[in-house]
């Protein structure tokens, strides 16, 4: 039983130390690949920033701390910054607006990427003229909100970024917008696309009546009701919540026929259904309004709370691994373990090198076959026929 014992500890051992050898390349691939993913994001980077001005290491460094309060990685922030850089943002700026993208990551009730993000916040940016100081705001009134209607964020995100630039055009604000998306899209629930389309037309047809009078008159329980278009003072043009507003105050009073009238005249037949949701749900589209004008802080207060999810906890636990990862002796490491395995390469396609590959491919084959004939032999000897010959012979 000695022998037995020793036998199983024998394999027991070469078991473990094998399943660790296994462990030990996987742990060698997960460390290169952190490397591999950050370089091609600095290669990104590179790319759509001016580097000379950049002192890269304390920028990556400055990444790293920002990445902390919202659980990303180095390579996350960075990739968010290369999307900023693209919108024309400075390298500093796009440090800033990284960190805002991914607090959107962390608060969108839907998944989305870094680069999703990034997008959404630089076109509301540009069409509602944010200055990077005050890009959180946008967060801030798009969470508020779709916590407290029949909403969802990726919805109210959907709709802006498909009309923004025209409603902004129009002088509508981008508090009044996801008003008005929000309204909307409550009645056509998940068609936030149909809702913007709709609401593009609209902006656009009340835009052009404007063009042509201060005023326009619809018809309400048989009785003539006007319209302003422009303000009171006659020098701009209303935007299309307050020209809506307007007729929501006599909505109720109107009949069927004078409603679908009124929404072929300033929606045409195909965004009918959008005007007809938003005026017949136009309190909610006030309430959000003022919800979204007094949303400040509604976007960290939420991050906050995500901060204290399990999943943060994961993923800050992976933004450390990272950076103990990109730290200088890894790296060295990491170009260390390429340098050898390249020198194995060309020694491998060198003429010696494949001859070595091929005698010993020619050994294995050789040993292969001997332990197969072995084989055969025992398990002939333990059959009846074994015995037979063995008699015979």
């Amino acid at each position: 039983w000695v022998p037995a014992i020793y036998d199983f500890n024998f394999r027991h051992s070469c078991t473990l130390n094998v399943l660790n050898y296994d462990g030990m390349i996987d742990k060698l691939g997960e460390l290169i690949q952190i490397t591999n993913d950050y370089d091609a994001a600095m290669t990104e980077f590179k790319k759509v920033t001016d580097t000379s001005a950049v002192d890269l290491q304390n920028y990556t460094t400055t990444l790293g701390e920002l990445g902390e309060s919202v659980a990303r990685t180095t390579t996350e922030m960075l990739e968010a910054a290369t999307e900023f850089s693209k919108g024309g943002f400075t390298a500093d700026e796009s440090a800033k607006l990284a960190q805002v993208a991914s607090t959107y990551q962390n608060i969108a009730d839907a998944e989305i990427s870094a680069g999703e993000a990034a997008s959404f916040i630089i076109s509301q940016m540009k069409a509602f003229d944010v200055q990077v100081g005050e890009a959180t705001s946008i967060l801030d009134k798009i969470n508020e909100v779709s916590n407290n209607f029949s909403v969802s964020s990726t919805d109210i995100a959907s709709a802006l970024t498909k009309q923004s630039a025209s409603l902004a055009a129009y002088g509508n604000s981008l508090d009044k917008s996801i008003a008005l998306v929000t309204s909307g899209t409550e009645i056509m629930t998940g068609q936030a696309g149909k809702v913007a389309r709709g609401l593009r037309t609209i902006g656009a047809n009340i835009a052009q009546l404007a063009q042509d009078a201060k005023s326009f008159d619809i018809t309400v329980n048989g009785a003539t009701k006007t319209i302003q278009l422009w303000n009171e003072t006659g020098t701009d043009m209303l935007d299309t919540y307050d020209v809506l507003k307007q007729i929501a105050a006599v909505w109720g009073e109107m009949s069927n026929a004078e409603k679908s009238s009124l929404a072929i005249t300033l929606a045409k037949k195909t965004q009918m259904d959008t005007f007809l949701a938003v005026l017949g749900n136009f309190n909610d589209a006030e309430k959000a309004y003022v919800t979204s004008l007094t949303s400040e802080g509604s976007a960290l207060k939420e991050n906050a709370a995500y901060m204290e999810s399990i999943e943060a906890h994961i993923k800050s636990l992976q933004q450390q691994w990272e950076q103990l990862v990109l730290s200088a002796p890894f790296e060295d490491l990491e170009k260390a373990l390429l340098s050898v395995a390249t020198v194995i390469l060309k020694f491998a396609n060198s003429d010696i090198g494949k001859l070595i590959i091929q005698l010993i491919a020619v050994q294995t084959a050789t040993v292969l076959f001997i332990t197969a004939l072995s084989a055969l032999k025992t398990a002939i000897a333990a059959t009846n026929f074994g015995a037979f010959c063995s008699f015979i012979l």
